[in-house]
Order: C-alpha cells, then sequence, then structure tokens
C-alpha cells in the first residue's frame, strides 16, 4: 500500500476526529486534553486489533448464531465492555464527577472508530473493497462511516459512560430514589445475589450497558443486512421500482435521532439532580 494511499486515509479518518473533539471537548476541566488523549490512543489499539479480526470473528460466529442480532449482541458487548474498560484506565485517579466519565467514553469510542476508518479507507482507496469501487457507491460509503457509524458509537459510548459515571457518584439520597424505579427493581431481581453495597453499582453498570449494546446490535446487524427500498416493496407486495436504494442512511438517521433525544434527556435528569446536590462532585 502506498504512502499516499496510507495518508489520504489518515486525513479522512482524522478529520471527523478533529471536528467531534472540537465539539465534545470542556475547556474548563484542567488536565482533561491528557487523560482525552489517552482513552484515545488506548481504544484505538483496540479497534485496529478488532477490525483486523472484524470478518473471521463474524464469520466464525455466524457459524453458530443464525441470527445477525444476536452475533452484534456479543460483538457489541465485547466492544462496549473494552472501551469502559480503556476509559476507566485513561480516568484513574482522575474522575471528579459524571461529565469527566462521559467525556472519557467519548473520547474511545472516537479513538476505536478512528482505528475502523483508518483502516477501511486505507482498503477502500487501494481498490480492495469490492463493495466499493465507483465514485457514487465511495461517497455513500464515507457518509455512512464518517457521519453514521461514528455517531453510532459515540452515542453507545456515551450512554455506557452516563450510567457508569451515575454508579461512581450517586449520593446515598439518589440511590434510594433510584431503587423506587420500575427499571431498577427489574435489575434487583436479576442481581439479588449480588451483596448490597455493590448492588446499585452493578446495576447501573448493567443498565448501561443493556441500553449501549442493544444499540450498537440493533443499527449494526441492519447495516451488515444492508437492507434495500426494493426490500421494503417486497415485504409490503408492492412492484419494485426501477431505482433501487439503501435504507441505511434513513435507518442510522433514526437510531441516531432517537438516540439524541434519549441521551440529552438523561443529561437533562443529570443537570437536576446535580442542582439538587444529588450527585456527589469531588
Amino acid at each position: 500500500m502506498s504512502p499516499t494511499i496510507l495518508l489520504l486515509a489518515f486525513i479522512s479518518a482524522t478529520l471527523p476526529i478533529l471536528a467531534w473533539f472540537a465539539i465534545l471537548r470542556r475547556k474548563n476541566r484542567k488536565g482533561m486534553r491528557g487523560r482525552f488523549l489517552m482513552a484515545f490512543i488506548l481504544a484505538s489499539i483496540g479497534g485496529l486489533i478488532f477490525t483486523l479480526i472484524q470478518s473471521d470473528t463474524i464469520g466464525f460466529l455466524t457459524r453458530y448464531i443464525s441470527s445477525f442480532f444476536l452475533v452484534f449482541l456479543l460483538i457489541g458487548l465485547c466492544i462496549e465492555y473494552f472501551i469502559n474498560f480503556m476509559v476507566r484506565i485513561a480516568g484513574f485517579g482522575f474522575f471528579r464527577s459524571v461529565d469527566d466519565v462521559i467525556d472519557l467514553s467519548f473520547a474511545a469510542a472516537l479513538g476505536f472508530t478512528f482505528s475502523e476508518n483508518l483502516i477501511a479507507f486505507s482498503l477502500t482507496f487501494s481498490g480492495n473493497n469490492p463493495d466499493v469501487i465507483e465514485p457514487v457507491l465511495m461517497l455513500k460509503y464515507f457518509l455512512i462511516r464518517e457521519f453514521f457509524i461514528l455517531p453510532i458509537h459515540l452515542f453507545a459510548a456515551g450512554l455506557f459512560g452516563y450510567f457508569y459515571g451515575i454508579a461512581l457518584f450517586a449520593s446515598q439520597e439518589l440511590q434510594e430514589n433510584n431503587k423506587k424505579d420500575f427499571f431498577f427493581r427489574l435489575y434487583t431481581l436479576l442481581f439479588f445475589f449480588i451483596p448490597k453495597s455493590f448492588r446499585f453499582k452493578t446495576i447501573k453498570i448493567a443498565q448501561g450497558t443493556t441500553l449501549s449494546v442493544l444499540s450498537y446490535s440493533i443499527f449494526f446487524s441492519i447495516y451488515h443486512k444492508n437492507y434495500m427500498v426494493s426490500d421494503v416493496f417486497h415485504w409490503l407486495g408492492i412492484p419494485s421500482l426501477s431505482v433501487d436504494e439503501q435504507l441505511i442512511l434513513l435507518i442510522a438517521f433514526l437510531i441516531f435521532k432517537g438516540g439524541t433525544i434519549l441521551f440529552f434527556n438523561l443529561m437533562d435528569k443529570k443537570r437536576r439532580w446535580s442542582q439538587k446536590g444529588l450527585l456527589i462532585e469531588k
């Protein structure tokens, strides 16, 4: 692979990362830039390894699991826990609030996606991606990877980061209030064997895991199925049009839109808890 192709791939993978960094970074948190970079680099290493073995892993799992959803549920579980583990390493001794956890979760998601895109764009520019050989298909491919797949990773990691942050910084009063929630009670039944002193943290992490992994699995199982407009016409029993189109852009937009609403609702709830002194900030 030529240096020119690698440079083009690097630039293509880097530009959206810089844009998201400008959007997400907090200027008033001392030391965040260094920790952000650490989480980014650690997660990018995992992203590189995962991307190199992704096809073989999916192929292996589909031999034993017929459902794409379940395949990506397992893959998503591994990825989200890996990202969260990198966040814990990068944030060791640094976390002072829920926002710190969320910020480093975003950083890790950006690092992971950067490596994925670097390899994907290198293959595409070198002509080794048989599904992306025409200019129009290449443009769609870049749009999907940079403006849809990357935000899905951010959303999933942000959800995990939010619940992990709440697990770390909820006051005793907030923990007691949470125990009245229906979903918290449901998880309490599942984790009845966990000692009470660790149960709240365990349940919050489980809630974050459920939402983030489900989001990942739903999107990527649909993405790999590559549904077309003609599929919808077929399901409805309507003759297909002469011009066909991928549905993934619309599906990704709807998932991200719904996810954004959910995430901002959670952040608003966090803000109200913070104003009431229900979150412990060091």
